[in-house]
């Protein structure tokens, strides 16, 4: 996440340095400085975190693997937790080919909390962010 966060810096520093910003420019900045707090809100215990993946595909299979680390690491009963990420997942497979981000780089923090079934520590997912990196221009650099 702190790649995240120290690229949304540089961007948002990038925008105050100008001395007279557009409307546009304007709108970004809000929402930059929107979503590095929102960064900073998250809590970093009971996150599913992957990297930035070069697809959406890509972040929800690091994603797995994460999920599965976590299942053994912590003791969560098996059979119920991949219950609820079956769910879950599907879910956010979902929504993410419906808003179409499965092609474009992406980065899914999870989140979770702990609960007890007949005994047993369990994982049920609260909310999904999803993190999506669109082109924001090029630069041509000839060397003849």
């Amino acid at each position: 996440m702190s790649e995240l966060i120290k690229m949304l810096k540089e961007a948002i520093m990038k925008l105050e340095k100008r001395e007279a910003l557009t409307v546009a420019e304007e709108e970004k900045l809000k929402k930059y400085s929107k979503e590095l707090e929102a960064l900073r809100s998250i809590p970093m215990e009971n996150t599913l975190q992957s990297r930035i993946a070069p697809t959406g595909r890509g972040a929800v299979f690091q994603l797995r693997k994460v999920f599965y680390a976590t299942l053994s690491d912590k003791g969560y009963d098996r059979d119920l937790s991949v219950a609820e990420w079956k769910k879950m997942i599907s879910k956010l497979i979902d929504f993410m080919n419906e808003k179409g981000l499965s092609e474009i780089p992406t980065k899914i923090i999870v989140e979770y909390s702990e609960e007890e079934q007949d005994g047993k520590k369990v994982i049920k997912f609260k909310k999904a962010r999803i993190f999506y990196f669109e082109l924001a221009g090029s630069y041509t650099l000839d060397f003849e």
